[in-house]
């Protein structure tokens, strides 16, 4: 059975109030879904629901279900998610080197040997923009800058076997040159691996350069769902408008 995500009714309510509401959709394996829409629009509640992460007083409510190929290796070993979130600084064991933290996953999983696993998470932090990957594996997170750190925690969920990839706003803080090598990368990974990969996002011009279909969200409900570039072209809800029209007002 291919991979297939899949979402019901799903909301996310604080203290009472409904911040997230009915939100349902289906992503089969191969597909990038860019969720996206305003701050406050409830695509990161959104994000942290689905993967488990949602934290008091928050409380969750609907129906998230993984289906996977029970045929697939060390099933039982894989996380159904992995995540990059816009935040890295709590995304990385402090008293950790990022070399053992970044190789773990790999050793867990006993898919390759600690070498091998050394010479991967190189090339993928080269990949990445970092010209000297030894020196990076050898510090530890408290060592590395904000975008350096980020780029790391990236690579830690690219890193994870999980049929799931989520990238919550983990592209926003790097700058334009280093934000489009991490999104050719994620391009490149979620092509060959075939996960499903959801990317929550504000910017509408990046997450039309990474992914084919487009949900957006206002005031906590999806309000549409599009493949990319009918929503580019000829968006209906008057949220979509806006992005859209902001988005075109940036380019020129």
């Amino acid at each position: 059975m291919p991979t297939t995500l899949t979402v019901q009714n799903l909301g996310v309510t604080i203290d009472r109030t409904p911040l997230v509401r009915d939100v349902t959709f289906t992503a089969s394996a191969g597909e990038r879904i860019a969720l996206i829409g305003a701050s406050g629009s409830g695509k990161s509640l959104t994000a942290a629901a689905i993967i488990g992460a949602s934290r008091p007083p928050a409380r969750v409510h609907g129906t998230i279900t993984l289906d996977t190929d029970a045929n697939t290796p060390h099933q039982r070993a894989v996380p159904r998610f992995a995540a990059a979130f816009q935040d890295s600084a709590t995304a990385l064991n402090p008293l950790v080197t990022v070399g053992r933290q970044l190789t773990q996953p790999m050793l867990a999983a006993r898919t390759v040997t600690a070498a091998s696993a050394r010479e991967k998470v190189h090339q993928l932090l080269t990949q990445l923009g970092f010209d000297n990957p030894a020196t990076i594996t050898s510090r530890y997170p408290g060592e590395l800058s904000g975008g350096q750190r980020q780029r790391a925690a990236i690579a830690l969920a690219l890193l994870c076997d999980a049929p799931v990839l989520v990238l919550d706003e983990a592209t926003t803080a790097l700058d334009v040159v280093t934000q489009q090598a991490v999104v050719n990368v994620v391009d490149e990974h979620v092509r060959d691996t075939g996960r499903i990969l959801l990317f929550i996002t504000h910017d509408l011009p990046v997450a039309a350069n990474l992914c084919t279909r487009i949900i957006v969200m206002d005031h906590g409900r999806v309000v549409e769902d599009q493949p990319r570039d009918q929503l580019l072209t000829a968006p209906q809800h008057p949220a979509t408008i806006s992005l859209v029209e902001h988005a075109m007002a940036g380019v020129a």
